[in-house]
């Protein structure tokens, strides 16, 4: 017996991350006979029909179509009229299917004629923690009742299948799909289809897999509409075309007649106690068979409550609006559910260093991604659980292999990663590649399936690697964002010294320079020696900078020079950071050594980092009580703190390598209006020296050049002012982030 063509049917609008696996999964199928692909596409503003067009190119069978409506409804019909098909098969353009679904629905609708429709069971994919929960509650009995395609069971007749099978015949007898439906059309045409003495017969071995929402307000809106035009449906039809469908309604009834009642009596406030009692004990146990966790049991019991909510109001809504004022579907409503907005670009942050960690590239990268975020790109974070730069992960976060948050609209994705307080080469070297599999893992598995870009912050190098293969899984364009030379700066700082290392490292850098659509420096400096190398790569300068509503001097009121025992009239000298070898704080010591006879003179050391007892040490064995430290502080505190000081004091140690750093510190500083002693030769200082003029310049590793400089400020209070005003000035006409950010996002849209 000749096996009958099938056709396959894909309504779909923006759907460029799901279509290529949709259609990809329908052409990898085990069925022998002859398959064609209607790709039905509602006016998509993403990439989906270019994607299609390519797979046309590649496979005879696809074939794409447009449906100028973009109804689903509209879609179908379309797509059944260019049929050629003895059978056609629905799938959403949110889903794919395993390789024997063709097949198995093929034997079942030639096992017995009187079936007009087959189908199976849908296997929920999540992306995110919410989705997973989402998943669980669609899965449940108690979730969406006796509906087996969603729940699995027995193979046997049913009332409807989702994705189904049906015969070409059947639409010849009972008609199309209901163009007024834009949800439910495929409930509706089943039960047309039980009307006509058809069968619909589900089995568990066809397999389908489906996307579900990842955010709770995405369910709440799709089951409102599932029970709002449901009741259209039963209007058509003269009955309820299913018992299930009423227990939300009713339940949300129960307690709204309750409450109503209890303001006669309020005897009558056990009523509706008595149905949210028996709903919640209900919830528990369902959500008890599937939960690891008290947060699982509870986000469970949670999206149980949404969906069945969302689904009682919408259809109560429903019969307001079309059983007792007899309306017809609201073209808003309408407009709502068929027409989405332009999907946003997405973009994933690839970084070992993100907030609630304290640090330059930590509030850089935040910064920059809340502001791409308000301009409509979708931005997640991949990052490392919080642990820089005491090497300790944060409390919150010990024994996590993985965790998901939700912080100012970005998703971020964290993963492990080993921390230890040594300091060798072989620690070092095992909290990077330790965070480089586990981001590549988490990568794979955890995250959305496509991404437009990623951007991979560097140093650490290695990450690129990660960066590299994520880049291939997701199909997304590499932005490679270097924000410090390596390996040459890990190299003239001493810290690493094997040659066979550094020609492997030096090997891996220029891989990932070739293989970058993008790449991006944090100075000058960095911009020019990586186009001098790579003249053919576009090399793009996204420098550091600041919020200057954040770091405005007129919002902000302190009382941190009296909480910490300072007088008015002594003068603070202020670093805060990174405690570490590049930033030579010794230079501070000596200098406080020099001037400790000026009692109104204090300084003080602000921060963590691998150098910080050692400078505690020293301080101790050159017995000078001018200097004080403290510890590391969060974002939100160092406002009050930078209010509070006189000048802030910006050191690196004398290398080439420096000449080209611009340390990020200098902004927030400026930003305050307060001027700045700078220890930084080359790109910062031209800038913020000689250009600029925010402050004065010191000779790096000489203290007794940081020491003039430092009586010199405190001596012209007129020039004090000018630099005051100068740098907030400065940072505002040339590191606004909100102009970093608007530029940056001119240069991603070039990647198109």
């Amino acid at each position: 017996m000749s096996l009958p063509k099938v056709s396959i049917i894909i309504p779909c609008r923006n759907e460029e991350e799901y279509i290529e696996k949709n259609v990809l999964s329908l052409l990898n199928q085990s069925y022998e006979g002859e398959v064609e692909i209607l790709v039905v596409d509602g006016m998509s503003e993403d990439r989906t029909q270019e994607i299609t067009n390519q797979l046309i190119k590649q496979h005879h069978n696809v074939f794409l179509l447009e449906n100028p409506n973009k109804i689903t409804s509209h879609a179908l019909n379309i797509g059944i009229t260019h049929s050629t098909g003895e059978y056609f098969a629905i799938i959403g353009g949110h889903s794919y299917v395993d390789e024997n679904f063709i097949k198995y629905n093929v034997e079942i609708l030639q096992s017995n004629e009187q079936i007009g429709c087959s189908g199976g069971v849908i296997k929920n994919i999540h992306l995110n923690d919410a989705g997973a929960y989402i998943s669980k509650a669609m899965g449940s009995k108690f979730g969406v009742g006796n509906a087996v395609f969603r729940t699995g069971g027995k193979k046997g007749f049913v009332d409807t299948v989702a994705f189904g099978m049906y015969r070409k015949s059947v639409v010849k007898k009972i008609g199309s799909f209901d163009e007024n439906l834009v949800r439910n059309q495929d409930d509706e045409f089943n039960f047309r289809l039980l009307k006509a003495e058809f069968k619909i017969y589900f089995s568990p071995e066809v397999i389908s897999y489906y996307y579900v929402r990842g955010a709770y307000s995405k369910l709440s809106k799709q089951y409102y509409q599932y029970g709002y035009w449901k009741i259209f449906v039963n209007r058509k039809h003269q009955q309820i075309t299913t018992l299930r469908q009423l227990f939300p309604s009713l339940l949300i009834l129960g307690i709204i007649l309750g409450l109503v009642l209890a303001l006669i009596n309020k005897v009558f406030l056990f009523f509706p106690a008595i149905i949210v009692l028996l709903y919640l004990v209900l919830a528990s146990a369902f959500s008890l068979k599937n939960s690891s966790s008290l947060k699982d049991f509870f986000s469970t019991i949670y999206c149980f409550f949404t969906l069945h909510f969302s689904y009682g109001m919408g259809y109560i809504k429903g019969i307001i609006d079309f059983l007792i004022l007899q309306r017809d579907p609201p073209e808003k409503l309408k407009e709502t559910t068929r027409v989405t907005k332009s999907r946003k670009k997405k973009l994933l942050i690839l970084t070992q260093y993100f907030p609630p960690e304290v640090g330059a590239p930590q509030n850089r990268l935040f910064e920059l991604a809340i502001r791409l975020e308000k301009k409509d790109i979708d931005v997640s974070v991949l990052t490392a659980m919080p642990n820089y730069p005491k090497m300790e992960i944060h409390q919150e976060y010990v024994g996590k292999k993985y965790c998901y948050e939700e912080v100012n609209n970005l998703k971020i994705y964290r993963s492990s990663i080993y921390v230890s307080k040594k300091k060798t080469i072989f620690a070092r070297l095992l909290n990077y590649f330790s965070f480089v599999w586990s981001s590549y893992k988490v990568g794979k598995k955890k995250l959305e399936p496509k991404y437009d870009y990623i951007l991979c912050e560097s140093p650490p190098l290695f990450l690129g690697i990660s960066a590299y293969y994520l880049c291939k899984k997701k199909k997304a364009k590499l932005i490679f964002n270097v924000s410090d030379l390596w390996p040459e700066s890990a190299e003239k700082l001493g810290l690493v010294k094997n040659r066979i290392f550094l020609s492997i490292a030096q090997w891996l850098e220029e891989f990932l320079y070739k293989k970058s659509n993008l790449i991006t420096g944090q100075t000058q400096g960095i911009v020019k020696n990586i186009h001098s190398r790579f003249p053919e790569k576009k090399v793009y300068w996204l420098p550091n900078g600041v919020d200057l509503d954040y770091y405005n001097p007129q919002k902000i009121t302190s009382n941190w020079r009296e909480k910490n025992s300072f007088k008015n009239d002594d003068f603070l000298f202020f670093y805060g950071g990174i405690i570490g070898h590049a930033q030579g704080l010794e230079i501070i010591l000596n200098a406080a050594k020099i001037l400790k006879d000026n009692k109104n003179i204090k300084f003080i050391i602000l921060g963590d980092g691998p150098e910080k007892q050692k400078l505690i040490k020293l301080k101790e064995k050159m017995q000078v009580d001018n200097v004080f430290f403290y510890p590391s502080i969060s974002k939100a505190q160092m406002p009050e703190i930078i209010k509070g000081i006189d000048v802030s004091i910006i050191p690196l140690k004398k290398l080439d390598l420096f000449k080209g750093a611009i340390p990020s510190k200098i902004f927030e500083n400026l930003g305050m209006k307060k001027p700045i002693l700078l220890g930084v030769e080359g790109e910062a200082k031209e800038l913020f020296i000689d250009e600029g003029k925010c402050g004065l310049a010191f000779e790096p590793e000489n203290y007794n050049d940081l020491a003039k400089k430092c009586e010199q400020i405190i001596t012209n209070k007129e020039a004090y002012q000018t630099f005051a005003e100068n740098g907030r000035n400065y940072v505002n006409a040339n590191f606004n982030r909100d102009k970093i950010a608007e530029k940056l996002l001119l240069e991603i849209k070039k990647l198109d």
